[in-house]
């Protein structure tokens, strides 16, 4: 599964909430501190989403095994990065990382380092490795990307069951909004159904750089907005609440929407985003997926001292982006002035630009 950018941190998800504490329920892991990294163990996928971003980093990996899959030697050159800059927690994502050909070594090796583990999972896994995950303490969550049912197979739908059945404590579902007429109650019924964490990430669809995806116009956020709020109130009445980490745009909020949200589901979106670094299985490092084609080809994660260097370095370079936004109202809007909001995914700003397919090098 192909992670959000966003940046959301346990403190700053409660103090985005007017005088609301600093206390609840919330599942381990999920909210992370500034400077964290999104390891790929691998590009391999058993899914083919019609909304993925991530087609642009892993077409730029086809050459060796090693692009497509992290060697011992690569995490083990990871871990120490991580150790340096004071990281404890491993956030594992692919394609689906639990297709790495040696998945469960790698775990273990993780698991010796001390370091605690977030699964970015499409739920579509193994059961001999979903049997070995259930068993591991360090784990803290599973943050499994789902579609609505109809959209699997038999077999695959199978999988998914059984990962949910197995798993439940530590599953968080996370739905991507692809398309403006979604329905998400099949999100409620499943952590009804198998005792789920109570609690929805919500991203919406940014489009691929140079690849072709389905995604939501900036123009469209309102609409997907709307129909949110029409479905909060089921949720809220189920006692399940939602959060972000990407994507959206201050202005689509408007009308009392996200007020409606707010009391319903507890949501606050992410409209300005910090992404987590990425980090290729070969080591190489993105701002974040879907800004791939755009970053410098040699450029890794092993050319920095620390994670607060590598995060400096992509701000520096994000900073100008972030002031001109996707839409061309957004060049004097307030919110993108004062950077309350980003103008949405920066890929939308990069495709704003003349022969946007040849991909600049901005990164």
């Amino acid at each position: 599964m192909v992670p959000g950018p966003g940046l959301v941190t346990r403190k700053g998800f409660y103090r985005m909430r007017s005088g609301m504490p600093e206390t609840g329920t919330l599942p381990k892991g999920i909210f992370r501190e500034a400077g964290q990294m999104n390891i790929a163990l691998t590009y391999f996928c058993n899914q083919r989403c019609s909304y993925c971003f991530g087609k642009d980093a892993m077409s730029l990996q086809r050459g060796s095994p090693e692009s497509r899959e992290m060697t011992q030697e690569n995490l083990c050159t990871v871990m120490r990065f991580m150790k340096h800059s004071r990281q404890r927690q491993f956030c594992m994502i692919g394609g689906e990382p639990t297709l790495h050909s040696r998945f469960q070594d790698m775990y273990e090796s993780v698991s010796e380092n001390g370091f605690s583990v977030m699964l970015f999972s499409n739920g579509v896994i193994d059961r001999n490795k979903v049997d070995f995950l259930s068993g591991r303490d360090n784990l803290d969550t599973i943050l499994l990307n789902i579609r609505e049912p109809k959209e699997y197979g038999p077999a695959d739908w199978e999988k998914i069951t059984y990962t949910l059945s197995r798993l439940h404590k530590k599953i968080t579902l996370s739905f991507r909004v692809y398309k403006l007429h979604f329905d998400p109650g099949f999100l409620f019924d499943l952590i009804d159904a198998y005792k789920l964490t109570r609690l929805i990430n919500w991203a919406i669809a940014c489009p691929s750089l140079v690849a072709r995806n389905e995604s939501i116009r900036l123009k469209e956020h309102e609409k997907v907005v709307e129909r949110m709020v029409k479905f909060s109130r089921e949720s809220g009445r189920r006692k399940i609440r939602w959060y972000s980490d990407s994507g959206f745009i201050w202005c689509a909020f408007s009308g009392g929407k996200l007020e409606t949200l707010r009391k319903n589901v507890d949501f606050m979106p992410i409209t300005n985003c910090s992404p987590a670094i990425e980090v290729a299985p070969d080591l190489r490092v993105f701002r974040c997926y879907g800004l791939a084609p755009a970053s410098e080809k040699g450029l890794k994660i092993t050319d920095f001292k620390n994670l607060q260097e590598a995060e400096h370095y992509f701000f520096k370079k994000s900073l100008p982006l972030k002031r001109v936004g996707g839409m061309e109202k957004c060049f004097t809007c307030e919110h993108i002035i004062s950077q309350k909001c980003g103008g949405g995914c920066m890929v939308h700003i990069l495709k704003n630009f003349p022969d946007h397919n040849k991909a600049p090098i901005i990164f």
